[in-house]
C-alpha cells in the first residue's frame, strides 16, 4: 500500500526521485524507492542512493558535542565566548543573556540564522570556508536577546561543530567518523558528498517546478565551513539505521556513542515557544503529529529535501528523501506513519518502550 501511494504521489508532485525506509526497533520492515535519481541518463532511485541530507547533519554534531558533555569537556550552560575566544558577535540588546551551547542546540541563543554570506542563492551556491565564517562573525549581531525566543539558526549548529574541534582536538570531519558513523556502522554517511566508489550513487539534485513547469538541475554543492549544520549525505537505508540505533540507546542498550540518559536528555523538550507553537530538544526536532509526539529532523538544501521521523512509542521509525527542492517530505512520512496505523500494524508495536520520551 504505502509504495503504490508513494509512486502515484511522487509522480504527482513531479519529484524526480524517491528513497524511503521503515523500521520498527532493530527491524528494517521496508525499503524502496520510486523514480529517478538523474533523470537524463534514467538512472532509478535506489534504498542505496546517496542524497545530501541538509540539516539531519545537525544531529550528528548535536551528539558529537553531548559525548563531549558526558566526558566533562563541555556543559550546556557554558557560553560560547569562553568556549571559541574568537566568538566576537555584537550582542544587539543590552542586559541579554549570554549566547550559551544550550542556547545553540535549542535554537533559541538570539543568534542570526546564517552566516554573513549568500551561500543558499544559486546558481554556484558559494558556502563560506572556516576562516571566512570566522573573519565575518564580528560583523554580525544577535538578532534577539539569549533564549527569548526560537530562531533557526544554522549558524548556531556550525559554532556547535567548531566547539567540537576545539574541546575534541580532533578535526571535525575525523571525530564524526571515528566516534559517531563508524561505531553507528553508517558506511555510506558522510560529512558531505563521498568521491570515491560510492560517488556514482549520488542523486543529481533538482529544483522546484518554474513557471514553465520544467525542473532545472542544480550544481553538487559543498557546505565547506557549514557542513556541521547542513553538509552531510547519506542513504535511505543509513538512515533507518540510525533510528534503530536510537530504539537501541533508549532502551537501555550499552553503547560506545552515547549513554540511554543523554540521548533522552536530547529527545525531550528544552525549549517551548510562548505560544506552544514550536518545541526542541538539543539538536533534536519534537513534533506534535495528532496523537504522536515525534522527534528527528528534517533538511532542505539545494536539489534536496530529506526528512527522518522516529517514535519512541510505538517504535517506529521513517525516512523519506527526495532529489527536488520544496518537495513535502514532511507529508510523505507522516502519512506512511499514518497508513502503517491504519493497517493495524501499529496496535502490536505499541508494547514498545511506552511513552518516556
Amino acid at each position: 500500500l504505502i509504495e503504490s501511494w508513494l509512486e502515484g504521489q511522487r509522480a504527482y508532485d513531479r519529484i524526480p526521485g524517491l528513497s524511503t525506509a521503515i523500521v520498527h526497533d532493530q527491524d528494517l520492515l521496508w525499503s524502496g524507492a520510486s523514480g529517478y535519481a538523474d533523470v537524463e541518463n534514467e538512472e532509478p532511485a535506489r534504498a542505496d542512493t546517496i542524497y545530501g541530507i541538509c540539516s539531519i547533519s545537525k544531529l550528528f554534531t548535536g551528539i558529537a558535542v553531548m559525548q563531549l558533555r558526558d566526558q566533562g569537556k563541555v556543559r550546556l550552560d557554558d557560553p560560547v565566548s569562553e568556549l571559541l575566544p574568537w566568538f566576537n558577535i555584537q550582542l544587539a540588546h543590552d542586559g541579554s543573556p549570554e549566547v550559551t551551547l544550550e542556547g545553540m542546540l535549542t535554537h533559541s541563543s538570539g543568534l542570526p540564522r546564517e552566516s554573513e554570506s549568500p551561500y543558499w542563492m544559486g546558481p554556484d551556491f558559494p558556502f563560506p570556508t572556516r576562516s571566512e565564517i570566522r573573519e565575518k562573525l564580528g560583523s554580525q549581531s544577535t538578532l534577539y536577546p539569549s533564549s527569548l525566543y526560537y530562531q533557526y539558526s544554522n549558524l548556531g549548529l556550525t559554532l556547535v561543530g567548531e566547539i567540537v574541534e576545539a574541546r575534541s582536538g580532533q578535526p571535525y570531519n575525523a571525530y564524526i567518523r571515528e566516534h559517531l558513523l563508524t561505531p553507528m556502522g553508517l558506511a555510506d554517511t558522510d560529512t558531505g558528498f563521498p568521491t570515491d566508489a560510492r560517488e556514482p550513487r549520488i542523486a543529481t539534485g533538482y529544483s522546484f517546478p518554474g513557471r514553465d513547469g520544467e525542473i532545472m538541475t542544480t550544481p553538487r554543492y559543498d557546505a565547506r565551513g557549514i557542513t556541521p549544520a547542513a553538509g552531510f549525505a547519506s542513504t535511505a537505508l543509513d538512515l533507518a539505521t540510525f533510528a534503530s540505533w536510537q530504539f537501541r540507546v533508549r532502551a537501555g542498550s550499552h553503547d560506545p556513542v552515547l549513554s540511554s540518559n543523554t540521548l533522552k536528555e536530547m529527545q525531550r523538550v528544552h525549549w517551548m515557544d510562548w505560544d506552544w507553537g514550536t518545541s526542541w530538544g538539543l539538536a533534536f526536532g519534537i513534533y506534535r503529529k495528532g496523537d504522536r509526539t515525534l522527534t528527528g529532523h528534517g533538511g532542505s538544501c539545494p536539489g534536496f529535501n530529506t526528512r527522518i521521523y522516529v517514535d519512541p512509542v510505538s517504535l517506529y521509525g521513517v525516512v523519506v528523501m527526495a532529489n527536488r527542492n520544496n518537495a513535502n517530505v514532511n507529508n510523505y512520512a507522516s502519512t506512511m506513519l499514518d497508513i502503517l496505523e491504519a493497517d493495524g500494524t501499529d496496535e502490536n508495536a505499541k508494547e514498545g518502550s511506552g511513552p518516556d520520551l
